[in-house]
């Protein structure tokens, strides 16, 4: 006598994977990253200081890093040229720091896993004028463990993050994560 069984469910069989892998990567969100010299940055969080990085500059002259903007308002986007959605982005970006540099506004744009060419293309097509940070091992994407691009981060000129932002940006979201970080003037617009 035959027996049949039957099928087995594949969506449950997937499911618990994923469910599985879920936990574990929540597990490894959560454990701090350490080197020999203690914990490394962790990711972006309001109301806390912003975590250092440090990237080649795709000028080709030295670094850019947190550290040199100190004191100045400042914003962090982590964009990839591969990402159809950074794109607009950049131009937005472009467009504030235009209208706020004066303010003391940095932008900063940090490619991910991009290489120089592909990074070079996009800044030369938007006229990007801000600094852009080549992270192409993605080690500071890691660092800042990210997990969608395009992240902005929006830090006050105290070095404290005020928000964090995945996905894309428009003009009332941009203004409004501005507005808190930029210095007052009477002149604002």
């Amino acid at each position: 006598m035959q027996v049949s069984r039957a099928p087995r469910c594949f969506g449950t069989r997937v499911m618990l994977i994923a469910s599985a892998a879920a936990a574990i990567m929540g597990w490894a969100y959560s454990v701090p990253v350490y080197s020999a010299s203690g914990p490394l940055a962790g990711p972006p969080v309001a109301g806390h200081s912003a975590p250092p990085f440090s990237v080649p500059a795709l000028s080709g002259e030295g670094q850019v890093t947190l550290a040199q903007f100190a004191g100045h308002p400042l914003v962090i986007t982590f964009f990839s040229t591969d990402c159809e959605a950074c794109w607009p982005d950049m131009s937005l970006l472009e467009k504030a720091y235009g209208r706020y540099r004066s303010r003391g506004l940095v932008i900063v744009g940090v490619g991910v896993q991009d290489t120089v060419s592909s990074l070079r293309r996009m800044v030369k097509s938007l006229n990007v004028t801000f600094p852009i940070g080549n992270d192409e091992n993605g080690a500071s994407a890691a660092r800042y463990r990210l997990t969608s691009i395009p992240t902005t981060v929006f830090v006050g000129g105290d070095g404290v993050v005020r928000s964090v932002l995945e996905g894309n940006l428009d003009d009332r979201t941009l203004q409004k994560q501005l507005t808190p970080i930029l210095p007052k003037s009477a002149s604002a617009p």
